[in-house]
């Protein structure tokens, strides 16, 4: 909340301070017990100091004496109901308490006075935001931080009203703005913190997290805020006591535990995990997260009916929620449905879902990515692997596991994983960064620089094992980097994953994945994000020996366990271990969407599961007959 502050006069130095004035100097330095009597004096002496009255209502607000605050506010908005600073400060409270509709009356009222007051406008900023009027939230937070370029909470609501737009790198520069204005505002540094972990700029989230805890250690959804980013990092430990922390701050924070469910999940315990969740919709029945925790940690049943029912219902009467809250109500629902058997109910709602991240992110780029391509295929040729055979480490601990998402990546890495003798890593956004960094699609990296790669790389995967004879990285997209990998490390393997066609795409476009991927909300351009994909993938087989990769399909894996898991083995030299059919009683972190799936045993459900939403498919038909 954005609290006005009343002007208190200056006085001659050389002239003793009024009572007054020395009641509004107290309270404007925080010694508000000295403050409270002389004001207390003030109002009793003349009933209608509608100025002393005011500060009487923010010291008991501070206090914590809400209904005093409120009484003593709106006595001194009756007595001076001209004043947009009285009033603006009742609105602040009133918001505080829930009041919405009082608090954006005297709000409105006072900008009527005022019109461009920035606290006022920063306060009604916050109520539009809670009523789920993002679009007139964002206006007046804008007119706030025109009003008060320098005032640091104008540009913090500003922030706020971009991150629920979805536009996070605005957010960012908004939190940036208001922290050069004030470094040492706990609520900006969570706030950034949160946008920057959207953006996956994870390091320097934690950073913004770490500092706004440093700052207010008893900050619970800052607390709260960083361990969730610290379990998506696999600092569970860390995670916890975050956690922990959060809820011994409030134990009624709903937040904190379904944070606490994810944590379970994560760690393969889903009955604490749907506990977690359950505790969270006791305490908040609108937290959207709580409900989609549980849709995906287990398999939904008839005896779910009255928890589908509400989300139902959620979904419709809260038509004003914020899109992200929405989408993912649609997309629990749809799990729900699919795993009741309802088909139509279920794609009805996913396409609500895609529909509403489609519209609030970026737009899919076909041609940029199809010319990113093109540079990839023309610049690594047979030739200009020959030309930089000694430019890379010979190590051959890496494996990459590639293909398209929810084709099959998190099993085969949760099967490697099993083996003594490899570790997981999960997804790294290593290549990405490395690619992006060189672009060697565009110009001939130096050698050093592919040298100084593949060291880091190296230094990197044994971070997470030491001792591992290989570990994996399963970051699906690094199909896009193989050309860079293949560089640093031509004995490095390289296992690519396939699925039927339909079946992956429409597991992406039923799954709403943390990360944005601006093809997987549209059929069309899912469909043509595949055969881009395809397109790559026919170039790397060509130009990539068979020696160092291979391709596994989904299917095979299903109908002959035993035979394609000794494929893998040997393909990454590793011996027999019967561990890895036993692939889901490993208590790995997985931090991926297949969390619940790979730590069930094999099953065939997922096999030509598009037979069951063929009148829905529409343009993903087209790729079975390319098949």
């Amino acid at each position: 909340m954005n609290q006005a502050n009343p002007q208190t006069p200056t006085s001659p130095a050389a002239t003793a301070p009024t009572r007054s004035e020395l009641a509004s100097r107290l309270y404007e330095q925080g010694r508000l017990a000295e403050a409270e009597p002389l004001l207390r004096g003030l109002v009793a002496a003349n009933p209608r100091d509608a100025r002393s009255m005011q500060l009487l209502g923010l010291i008991a607000w501070k206090q914590g004496r809400q209904k005093e605050a409120v009484a003593l506010l709106q006595q001194a908005a009756a007595l001076a109901p001209d004043n947009p600073a009285v009033l603006s400060n009742l609105g602040a409270i009133l918001y505080s308490l829930g009041s919405m509709a009082p608090a954006e009356r005297a709000l409105r009222r006072a900008l009527e006075l005022q019109p461009k007051f920035a606290d006022a406008l920063c306060n009604l900023g916050n109520v539009l935001r809670s009523k789920g009027d993002i679009a007139g939230a964002f206006a007046v937070s804008a007119r706030a931080a025109e009003a008060a370029p320098d005032m640091a909470a104008a540009h913090n609501n500003l922030g706020i009203a971009h991150f629920m737009h979805g536009r996070m790198a605005e957010a960012v520069k908004c939190y940036r703005r208001a922290l050069e204005i004030d470094p040492e505002f706990p609520e900006v540094h969570n706030n950034l913190g949160n946008a920057l972990a959207e953006l996956e700029q994870d390091d320097e989230a934690i950073e913004a997290l770490q500092k706004a805890v440093k700052l207010n250690p008893g900050f619970a959804p800052a607390q709260s805020n960083l361990g969730k980013l610290l379990i998506r990092k696999e600092r569970l430990t860390e995670a916890r006591a975050h956690l922990m922390k959060a809820l011994s701050l409030d134990p009624d924070f709903a937040g904190a535990y379904h944070n606490l469910g994810v944590l379970y999940a994560v760690e393969g315990a889903f009955a604490e995990s749907e506990a977690c969740c359950q505790k969270a919709i006791a305490l908040d029945g609108g937290l959207y997260m709580a409900y989609a925790g549980i849709a995906r940690s287990r398999k939904m049943t008839a005896d779910d009916t009255p928890m589908i029912e509400r989300l139902e219902r959620m979904v419709e009467e809260k038509k004003s929620m914020p899109v992200d809250e929405r989408s993912h109500l649609y997309f629990a629902l749809g799990k729900a449905y699919d795993d009741l058997g309802s088909h139509a109910q279920a794609f009805a709602r996913y396409r609500k879902g895609n529909d509403l991240e489609r519209d609030r992110r970026e737009r899919f780029n076909r041609a940029g990515l199809e010319t990113q391509m093109t540079r990839l295929i023309e610049r690594f040729t047979p030739e200009f692997f020959q030309r930089y055979r000694h430019a890379g480490n010979d190590s051959d601990q890496p494996i990459l596991i590639v293909g398209m998402m929810r084709s099959g990546t998190s099993l085969v890495e949760q099967i490697l994983a099993s083996h003594p003798q490899a570790y997981g890593a999960g997804e790294l956004i290593y290549w990405a960064h490395e690619d992006r960094r060189l672009r060697p699609e565009l110009k001939e990296p130096d050698v050093a620089d592919v040298a100084d790669v593949a060291t880091r790389y190296l230094e990197h995967l044994r971070g997470f094992s030491p001792d591992a004879r290989r570990i994996t990285d399963k970051m699906p997209h690094n199909f896009l980097h193989l050309g860079l990998v293949r560089l640093a490390f031509p004995n490095a393997r390289i296992i690519h994953t396939r699925r039927n066609p339909v079946d992956t795409c429409l597991s992406i476009y039923f799954q709403n994945f943390p990360a944005p991927h601006p093809y997987a909300y549209d059929l069309h351009d899912m469909v043509e994000f595949y055969r881009l994909y395809r397109r790559i993938m026919r170039h790397w087989q060509s130009v990539i020996p068979a020696d160092r990769m291979i391709e596994v399909d989904y299917e095979d894996m299903v109908a002959d366990q035993e035979g394609q898991t000794r494929r893998l083995l040997e393909f990454c030299g590793l011996p027999w271990d019967d561990a890895c059919l036993s692939f889901q009683d490993n208590k790995r972190i997985v931090r991926t969407a297949s969390s619940w799936q790979v730590r069930q045993p094999m099953y065939r459900s997922s096999v030509a599961r598009w037979k069951r939403y063929e009148t829905f498919i529409g343009p993903l038909a087209a790729l079975l007959e390319e098949e």
